[in-house]
């Protein structure tokens, strides 16, 4: 396992989104937010041209990350399961076969129904172990 999900299951998660969440809703002096922003889009290379708005009308951290994209920006997978967000995985385990949950994000438990789509058979997959691609 490497060290960063090691540091990460050390972490008060539940805390630290609080925190996070507040810092990201504010408008901070001398626009501190957009060069945050404009800081980790050069980092991350975030494709600002997907977006649906034009930068500007961002007014916190916030808005820019949870921005709407263009129609048609990214083409969804034509599959039953497809994940929604551009993100990673740091939780493992095994899929508890008898009630079909697993823990996934910041300690909460989820069941597979949760999160497949209504008319799924989510009984193929108790017993089966989730493994994060890092």
């Amino acid at each position: 396992m490497s060290f960063s999900l090691n540091v990460l299951r050390l972490l008060p998660k539940n805390h630290l989104s609080r925190v996070v969440g507040y810092a990201v809703r504010r408008r901070w002096p001398f626009n501190l937010h957009t060069s945050i922003r404009d800081a980790f889009i050069s980092a991350y290379k975030v494709n600002v041209g997907e977006a649906e708005l034009k930068l500007t009308a961002y007014s916190t951290l916030g808005d820019f990350f949870i921005r709407r994209l263009k129609p048609n920006a990214r083409q969804i997978a034509d599959s039953e399961l497809v994940c929604p967000v551009d993100g990673k995985a740091t939780e493992r385990g095994q899929i508890e076969s008898k009630a079909g949950t697993l823990t996934q994000v910041k300690g909460m438990p989820y069941t597979l129904k949760d999160l497949l789509p209504k008319d799924s058979d989510s009984a193929q997959f108790f017993g089966g172990f989730l493994s994060p691609s890092i």
